[in-house]
């Protein structure tokens, strides 16, 4: 099964958003990750994680749509969200 979980994030906590995708990593390890933002520059240390790559989208979007956009992404059986600010 192909897992895509997107991320919505200003980019603006970065100490959370590193333990949001720590907790994935952990409890979900064969998910994608997509990191949505109006600010990839911020991101830029995010690329790659550990073994995993991952992908930063720019999208200027409220939350909702950067959301429904990164979904648009086809080849994954499940889309799911989280904060840049929750854990797993």
């Amino acid at each position: 099964m192909r897992i895509l979980v997107s991320i919505p994030t200003l980019g603006l906590r970065l100490d959370s958003l590193n333990l949001t995708i720590s907790s994935l990593n952990l409890f979900l390890p064969e998910a994608h990750i997509v990191l949505i933002t109006p600010n990839p520059e911020y991101l830029r240390d995010f690329s790659k994680y550990g073994e995993k790559e991952l992908k930063v989208i720019k999208d200027d979007s409220d939350q909702r749509g950067a959301i429904l956009n990164s979904w648009k992404l086809e080849g994954f059986d499940w889309y799911t969200w989280i904060n840049d600010d929750d854990y797993a």
